[in-house]
């Protein structure tokens, strides 16, 4: 990798990080003045670093779901799935204006993946990572497939799912934001009856039928039937397995969000030692130093 291409692709890690930095200090400022202005209390330091945490991650994950929606519509990837299972494996991004938004969709991505991973990092750090378990094995598959799938030029279809990643994650920062701002209860039944439709349709319906199947389909024809050589099997066989433990993943965490919402409908208490408003963190994880209380 020569300079300007390890330039191109840390430049937005760092871009990101920085952005985070900016955004928590101009919400340091702006939330107690839109809370005065709204005719409510101020919100305690661990609300007011969730409700910067969130914000944050809905304005990052609205950008990239319309950037990758955007992509992913102009190149049929979104209903044609036989259009981005283009073989053989690997295959390079063609040299024109959409290679060149393929390889700067997936540079972006890094780099916002790559700093919620550091995140998560100090987090684990702090905490110790059982309590991170579910969120260190995402990032692991996700990063996993972000550098498999670019190598082993599937990226088409790592396009596609980046984008119902982040179109699905929406509703999980609004969900987390309405609470942690104070919302009244029928907004959080609103925004979580969405949220729920919203991730169940993209990750539990969306991503098996428009990429897992048609993906072990084209696995199926190629290397059981064709029985094709070289690396094509073996690549197509490890991002496959990949996005099926993301998979796995989605539905643990779909069946958390319903039960979460049923044990609200039923008035449960939290006598059990955790309580049931808790919202699983999905992919973007809180950032544990900014919850903690700062010192006087």
């Amino acid at each position: 990798m020569d300079t300007a291409t390890a330039v191109q692709w840390l430049s937005p890690m760092l871009a990101w990080r920085a952005a985070r930095l900016i955004f928590a200090w101009i919400m340091d400022r702006a939330c107690p003045r839109l809370r005065r202005a709204c005719g409510a209390p101020p919100l305690s330091a661990k609300d007011q670093a969730e409700v910067t945490t969130r914000t944050f991650y809905a304005v990052q994950h609205s950008c990239l779901s319309v950037i990758g929606g955007l992509l992913c519509w102009r190149t049929g990837w979104l209903t044609d799935a036989e259009a981005f299972y283009t073989v053989p494996f690997p295959h390079a991004v063609r040299p024109d204006d959409d290679g060149n938004a393929v390889r700067l969709f997936y540079q972006i991505q890094a780099g916002v993946h790559v700093e919620s991973a550091y995140v998560l990092f100090g987090n684990v750090l702090r905490e110790g990572g059982r309590s991170q378990r579910m969120m260190l094995i995402h990032h692991v598959a996700t990063l996993f497939l972000v550098g498999a799938s670019w190598v082993a030029g599937t990226f088409e279809v790592g396009a596609v799912v980046f984008f119902l990643h982040d179109v699905s994650d929406i509703g999980i920062d609004a969900l987390k934001l309405s609470r942690a701002w104070g919302a009244g209860a029928l907004t959080q039944a609103l925004v979580y009856l969405l949220t729920l439709v919203s991730w169940g349709l993209w990750r539990c319906v969306y991503l098996p039928l428009h990429v897992l199947s048609p993906g072990w389909n084209e696995y199926y024809e190629l290397c059981v039937v064709q029985l094709v050589p070289g690396d094509e099997c073996s690549y197509g066989l490890a991002a496959l397995l990949g996005l099926m433990a993301l998979l796995v993943l989605h539905v643990v965490w779909f069946v958390q969000l319903l039960r979460k919402g049923l044990r609200e409908l039923r008035g449960a208490s939290s006598s059990h030692g955790s309580s049931p408003t808790t919202i699983p963190d999905m992919c973007a994880p809180h950032d544990s130093a900014a919850l903690r209380p700062k010192k006087s």
